[in-house]
C-alpha cells in the first residue's frame, strides 16, 4: 500500500519554537532526515509544513525544492496581518509551494482577524494554492481561538482545496458537517486519531470519516508530534477495527493526499 505524510513537520523533536524559527536548527539536514525516515517507514511522498512566518522573506528557499527532490511538497504559513502577506505568497508560488497554513492558535487568529485571513486565502486560491487550516482543539484559548471557525469562514470564500488539519479533535463532528456542506474541504486525521484511541471522539472519527467519504480524507503523521510509524500503524489499526477495506484504507492513506499535493 501506498503511504503519503499530508502533514510532516521540519524539527527532528517536538519544539514549537524551533518551528516557528528555522534559523534555530539544521533544517536542511533535517529535511533529508525526514527523507530516509520516509524510506524506512515506507512513506513515498509528503507535505512538510513550514511554520517560519519569515521563510518566504528570508529562509533558506532551497528547502522546497530539496523536499520535491525527496518526493515531498512543501505548504507554508503566512500572517494575513502582515502588510507583505499577498507578496509573499507570490514567492512562494515561484518557489513551487503547493500550499498555505493557518495557524490560528500559533498566529493568534480570533475572529476579527478573519478578514484579513480570508483576503489572503483568495489571493493563495487565486495563485492555485489550496489553504491548510490547523484545526487542533485545546489548550485554554480553546473557546476564544478556533481553526474550524476559520475553515468555515474560508469555504463559501475560496475554491482551492481547503484541508482541515487535525480534523478539528474533539469537534470532528463540525469539520464533518462542514465538509458535507462544502466541496473543496477535507478532513485530515493527524495526531488527532493516535492521540483520541480508546475515546469517544475516535468512534466519532470512524463516523465522520464513514459519513463524507474516505475520497474527502486523507493521512497525517504531524512528524515529530507523533511518530511517523506509531501514526501509520496506529491509523491503519483504527481503519481496519472500524471495518475499512483495503480500497478505503488506500485511498484515505495516499490517494486523496496525492491528488491535493500534486504528487506524481
Amino acid at each position: 500500500m501506498r503511504i503519503t505524510d499530508s502533514n510532516i513537520h521540519l524539527p527532528p523533536v517536538p519544539d514549537l519554537s524551533h518551528e516557528l524559527d528555522l534559523t534555530a536548527f539544521d533544517a536542511a539536514r533535517s529535511l533529508v532526515n525526514i527523507g530516509a525516515e520516509m524510506r524506512r517507514t515506507g512513506v513515498d511522498g509528503g507535505n512538510v509544513m513550514i511554520l517560519d512566518s519569515n521563510f518566504l522573506r528570508q529562509g533558506d528557499h532551497a528547502l522546497v525544492a530539496t523536499a520535491r527532490n525527496l518526493g515531498m511538497s512543501c505548504t507554508v504559513m503566512v500572517d494575513p496581518r502582515d502588510a507583505d502577506a499577498c507578496d509573499l505568497i507570490d514567492v512562494g508560488v515561484q518557489l513551487g509551494i503547493v500550499g498555505v497554513k493557518l495557524h490560528p492558535y500559533l498566529l493568534k487568529l480570533y475572529d476579527q482577524d478573519f478578514p484579513k485571513a480570508v483576503n489572503v486565502a483568495k489571493h493563495a486560491s487565486a495563485q492555485g494554492l489550496l489553504i491548510a487550516i490547523d484545526c487542533s482543539y485545546g489548550t485554554r484559548r480553546m473557546y476564544d481561538i478556533s481553526g474550524v471557525r476559520l475553515a468555515i469562514a474560508l469555504a463559501d470564500c475560496i475554491k482551492t482545496p481547503i484541508i482541515a488539519l487535525h480534523g478539528g479533535g474533539t469537534r470532528v463532528l463540525d469539520v464533518m458537517s462542514l465538509v458535507l456542506d462544502s466541496t473543496n474541504v477535507y478532513l485530515d486525521t493527524s495526531f488527532s486519531i493516535p492521540y483520541w484511541l480508546g475515546s469517544s471522539v475516535e468512534t466519532d472519527f470512524a463516523f465522520a470519516i464513514r459519513k463524507v467519504g474516505v475520497e474527502r480524507c486523507l493521512f497525517g503523521s504531524d512528524r515529530p508530534y507523533i511518530p511517523q510509524q506509531e501514526a501509520i500503524e496506529q491509523t491503519l489499526g483504527f481503519l481496519q477495527r472500524h471495518g475499512f477495506d483495503a480500497q478505503d484504507q488506500a485511498q484515505l492513506m495516499s490517494a486523496t493526499a496525492r491528488q491535493l499535493l500534486r504528487l506524481a
